[in-house]
């Protein structure tokens, strides 16, 4: 288990506003854009190696994020998060560094309430079961850059080309947990609806869009087939008039 010394030196660092520690508290910055800039750039260690108690992390994961945590204290009363090595980090990207460690451990982070609450619920991936209807919405553009890798999502992919009932069988063997993923055609708009956690949504966004491309390249080598036969037709059928009106 992580040591008690290492909590508390995190805890305590956490409580500082910059790497300069309490001194740089008492300087006169020229705004609070500069003092939120210097606690952003303070650099943190996060040593998972030994495991760390379940409270534990979550207490430095509300320090760090600025969030308030809710949880089943029942089920995750015994848990221990394991992770390898030592992580150095950023507190500005703090979020992204814990729900990495959240989705190694088969956990899910569910926002909950009006955001100014900043309220999250963890949520057991193999036992949770609102965790689809709880997805949150993003567009394409958006989860490009999407770094919270332990939120499960939804987005909407149009197809322009590829049948959207084909390209739900396709991806349907990609879906292996069925509490946080899914994949539903939506024949209205040709599009497909994909939900889960943002790294699979991504490939499976990814490779929708290949197949895609290449069904567009494939009707377009039809369409070129399909017009070559019929210039040759009515090429033929030129040809052959002369000839008709000779008989004559």
């Amino acid at each position: 288990m992580i040591s008690k010394s290492l909590i508390t030196a995190l805890i305590a660092a956490l409580c500082v506003v910059g790497p300069a520690s309490i001194e740089t508290s008492h300087q006169a910055f020229g705004s609070t854009q500069d003092q939120k800039q210097d606690q952003d750039e303070a650099l943190f260690s996060l040593d998972l190696s030994e495991g760390i108690h379940f409270k534990e992390f979550i207490e430095l994961y509300a320090r760090m994020t600025d969030q308030n945590v809710i949880y089943n204290a029942r089920l995750f009363q015994n848990r221990t998060l394991n992770g390898v090595g030592k992580m150095k980090f950023k507190r500005v990207d703090a979020e992204s560094v814990f729900q990495t460690f959240f989705k190694m451990n088969e956990m899910a982070i569910v926002h909950n309430g009006p955001k100014h609450l900043r309220m999250v619920t963890i949520e057991d991936v193999s036992t949770a079961n609102t965790l689809k209807s709880n997805a949150a919405y993003i567009s394409l553009a958006e989860l490009k850059n999407y770094d919270r890798p332990a939120e499960v999502v939804s987005v909407l992919m149009p197809l322009t080309n590829l049948p959207c009932e084909n390209a739900e069988r396709a991806l349907r063997h990609l879906v292996q947990d069925h509490r946080s993923s899914l994949v539903s055609a939506v024949p209205q708009s040709n599009a497909v609806v994909i939900v889960g956690f943002s790294s699979g949504v991504s490939i499976m966004a990814k490779l929708l869009t290949e197949l895609d491309a290449e069904a567009g390249t494939e009707r377009a080598g039809e369409w070129r087939r399909y017009r070559l036969a019929m210039e040759r037709e009515r090429a033929k059928a030129a040809s052959e008039k002369p000839s008709e009106k000779k008989s004559r």
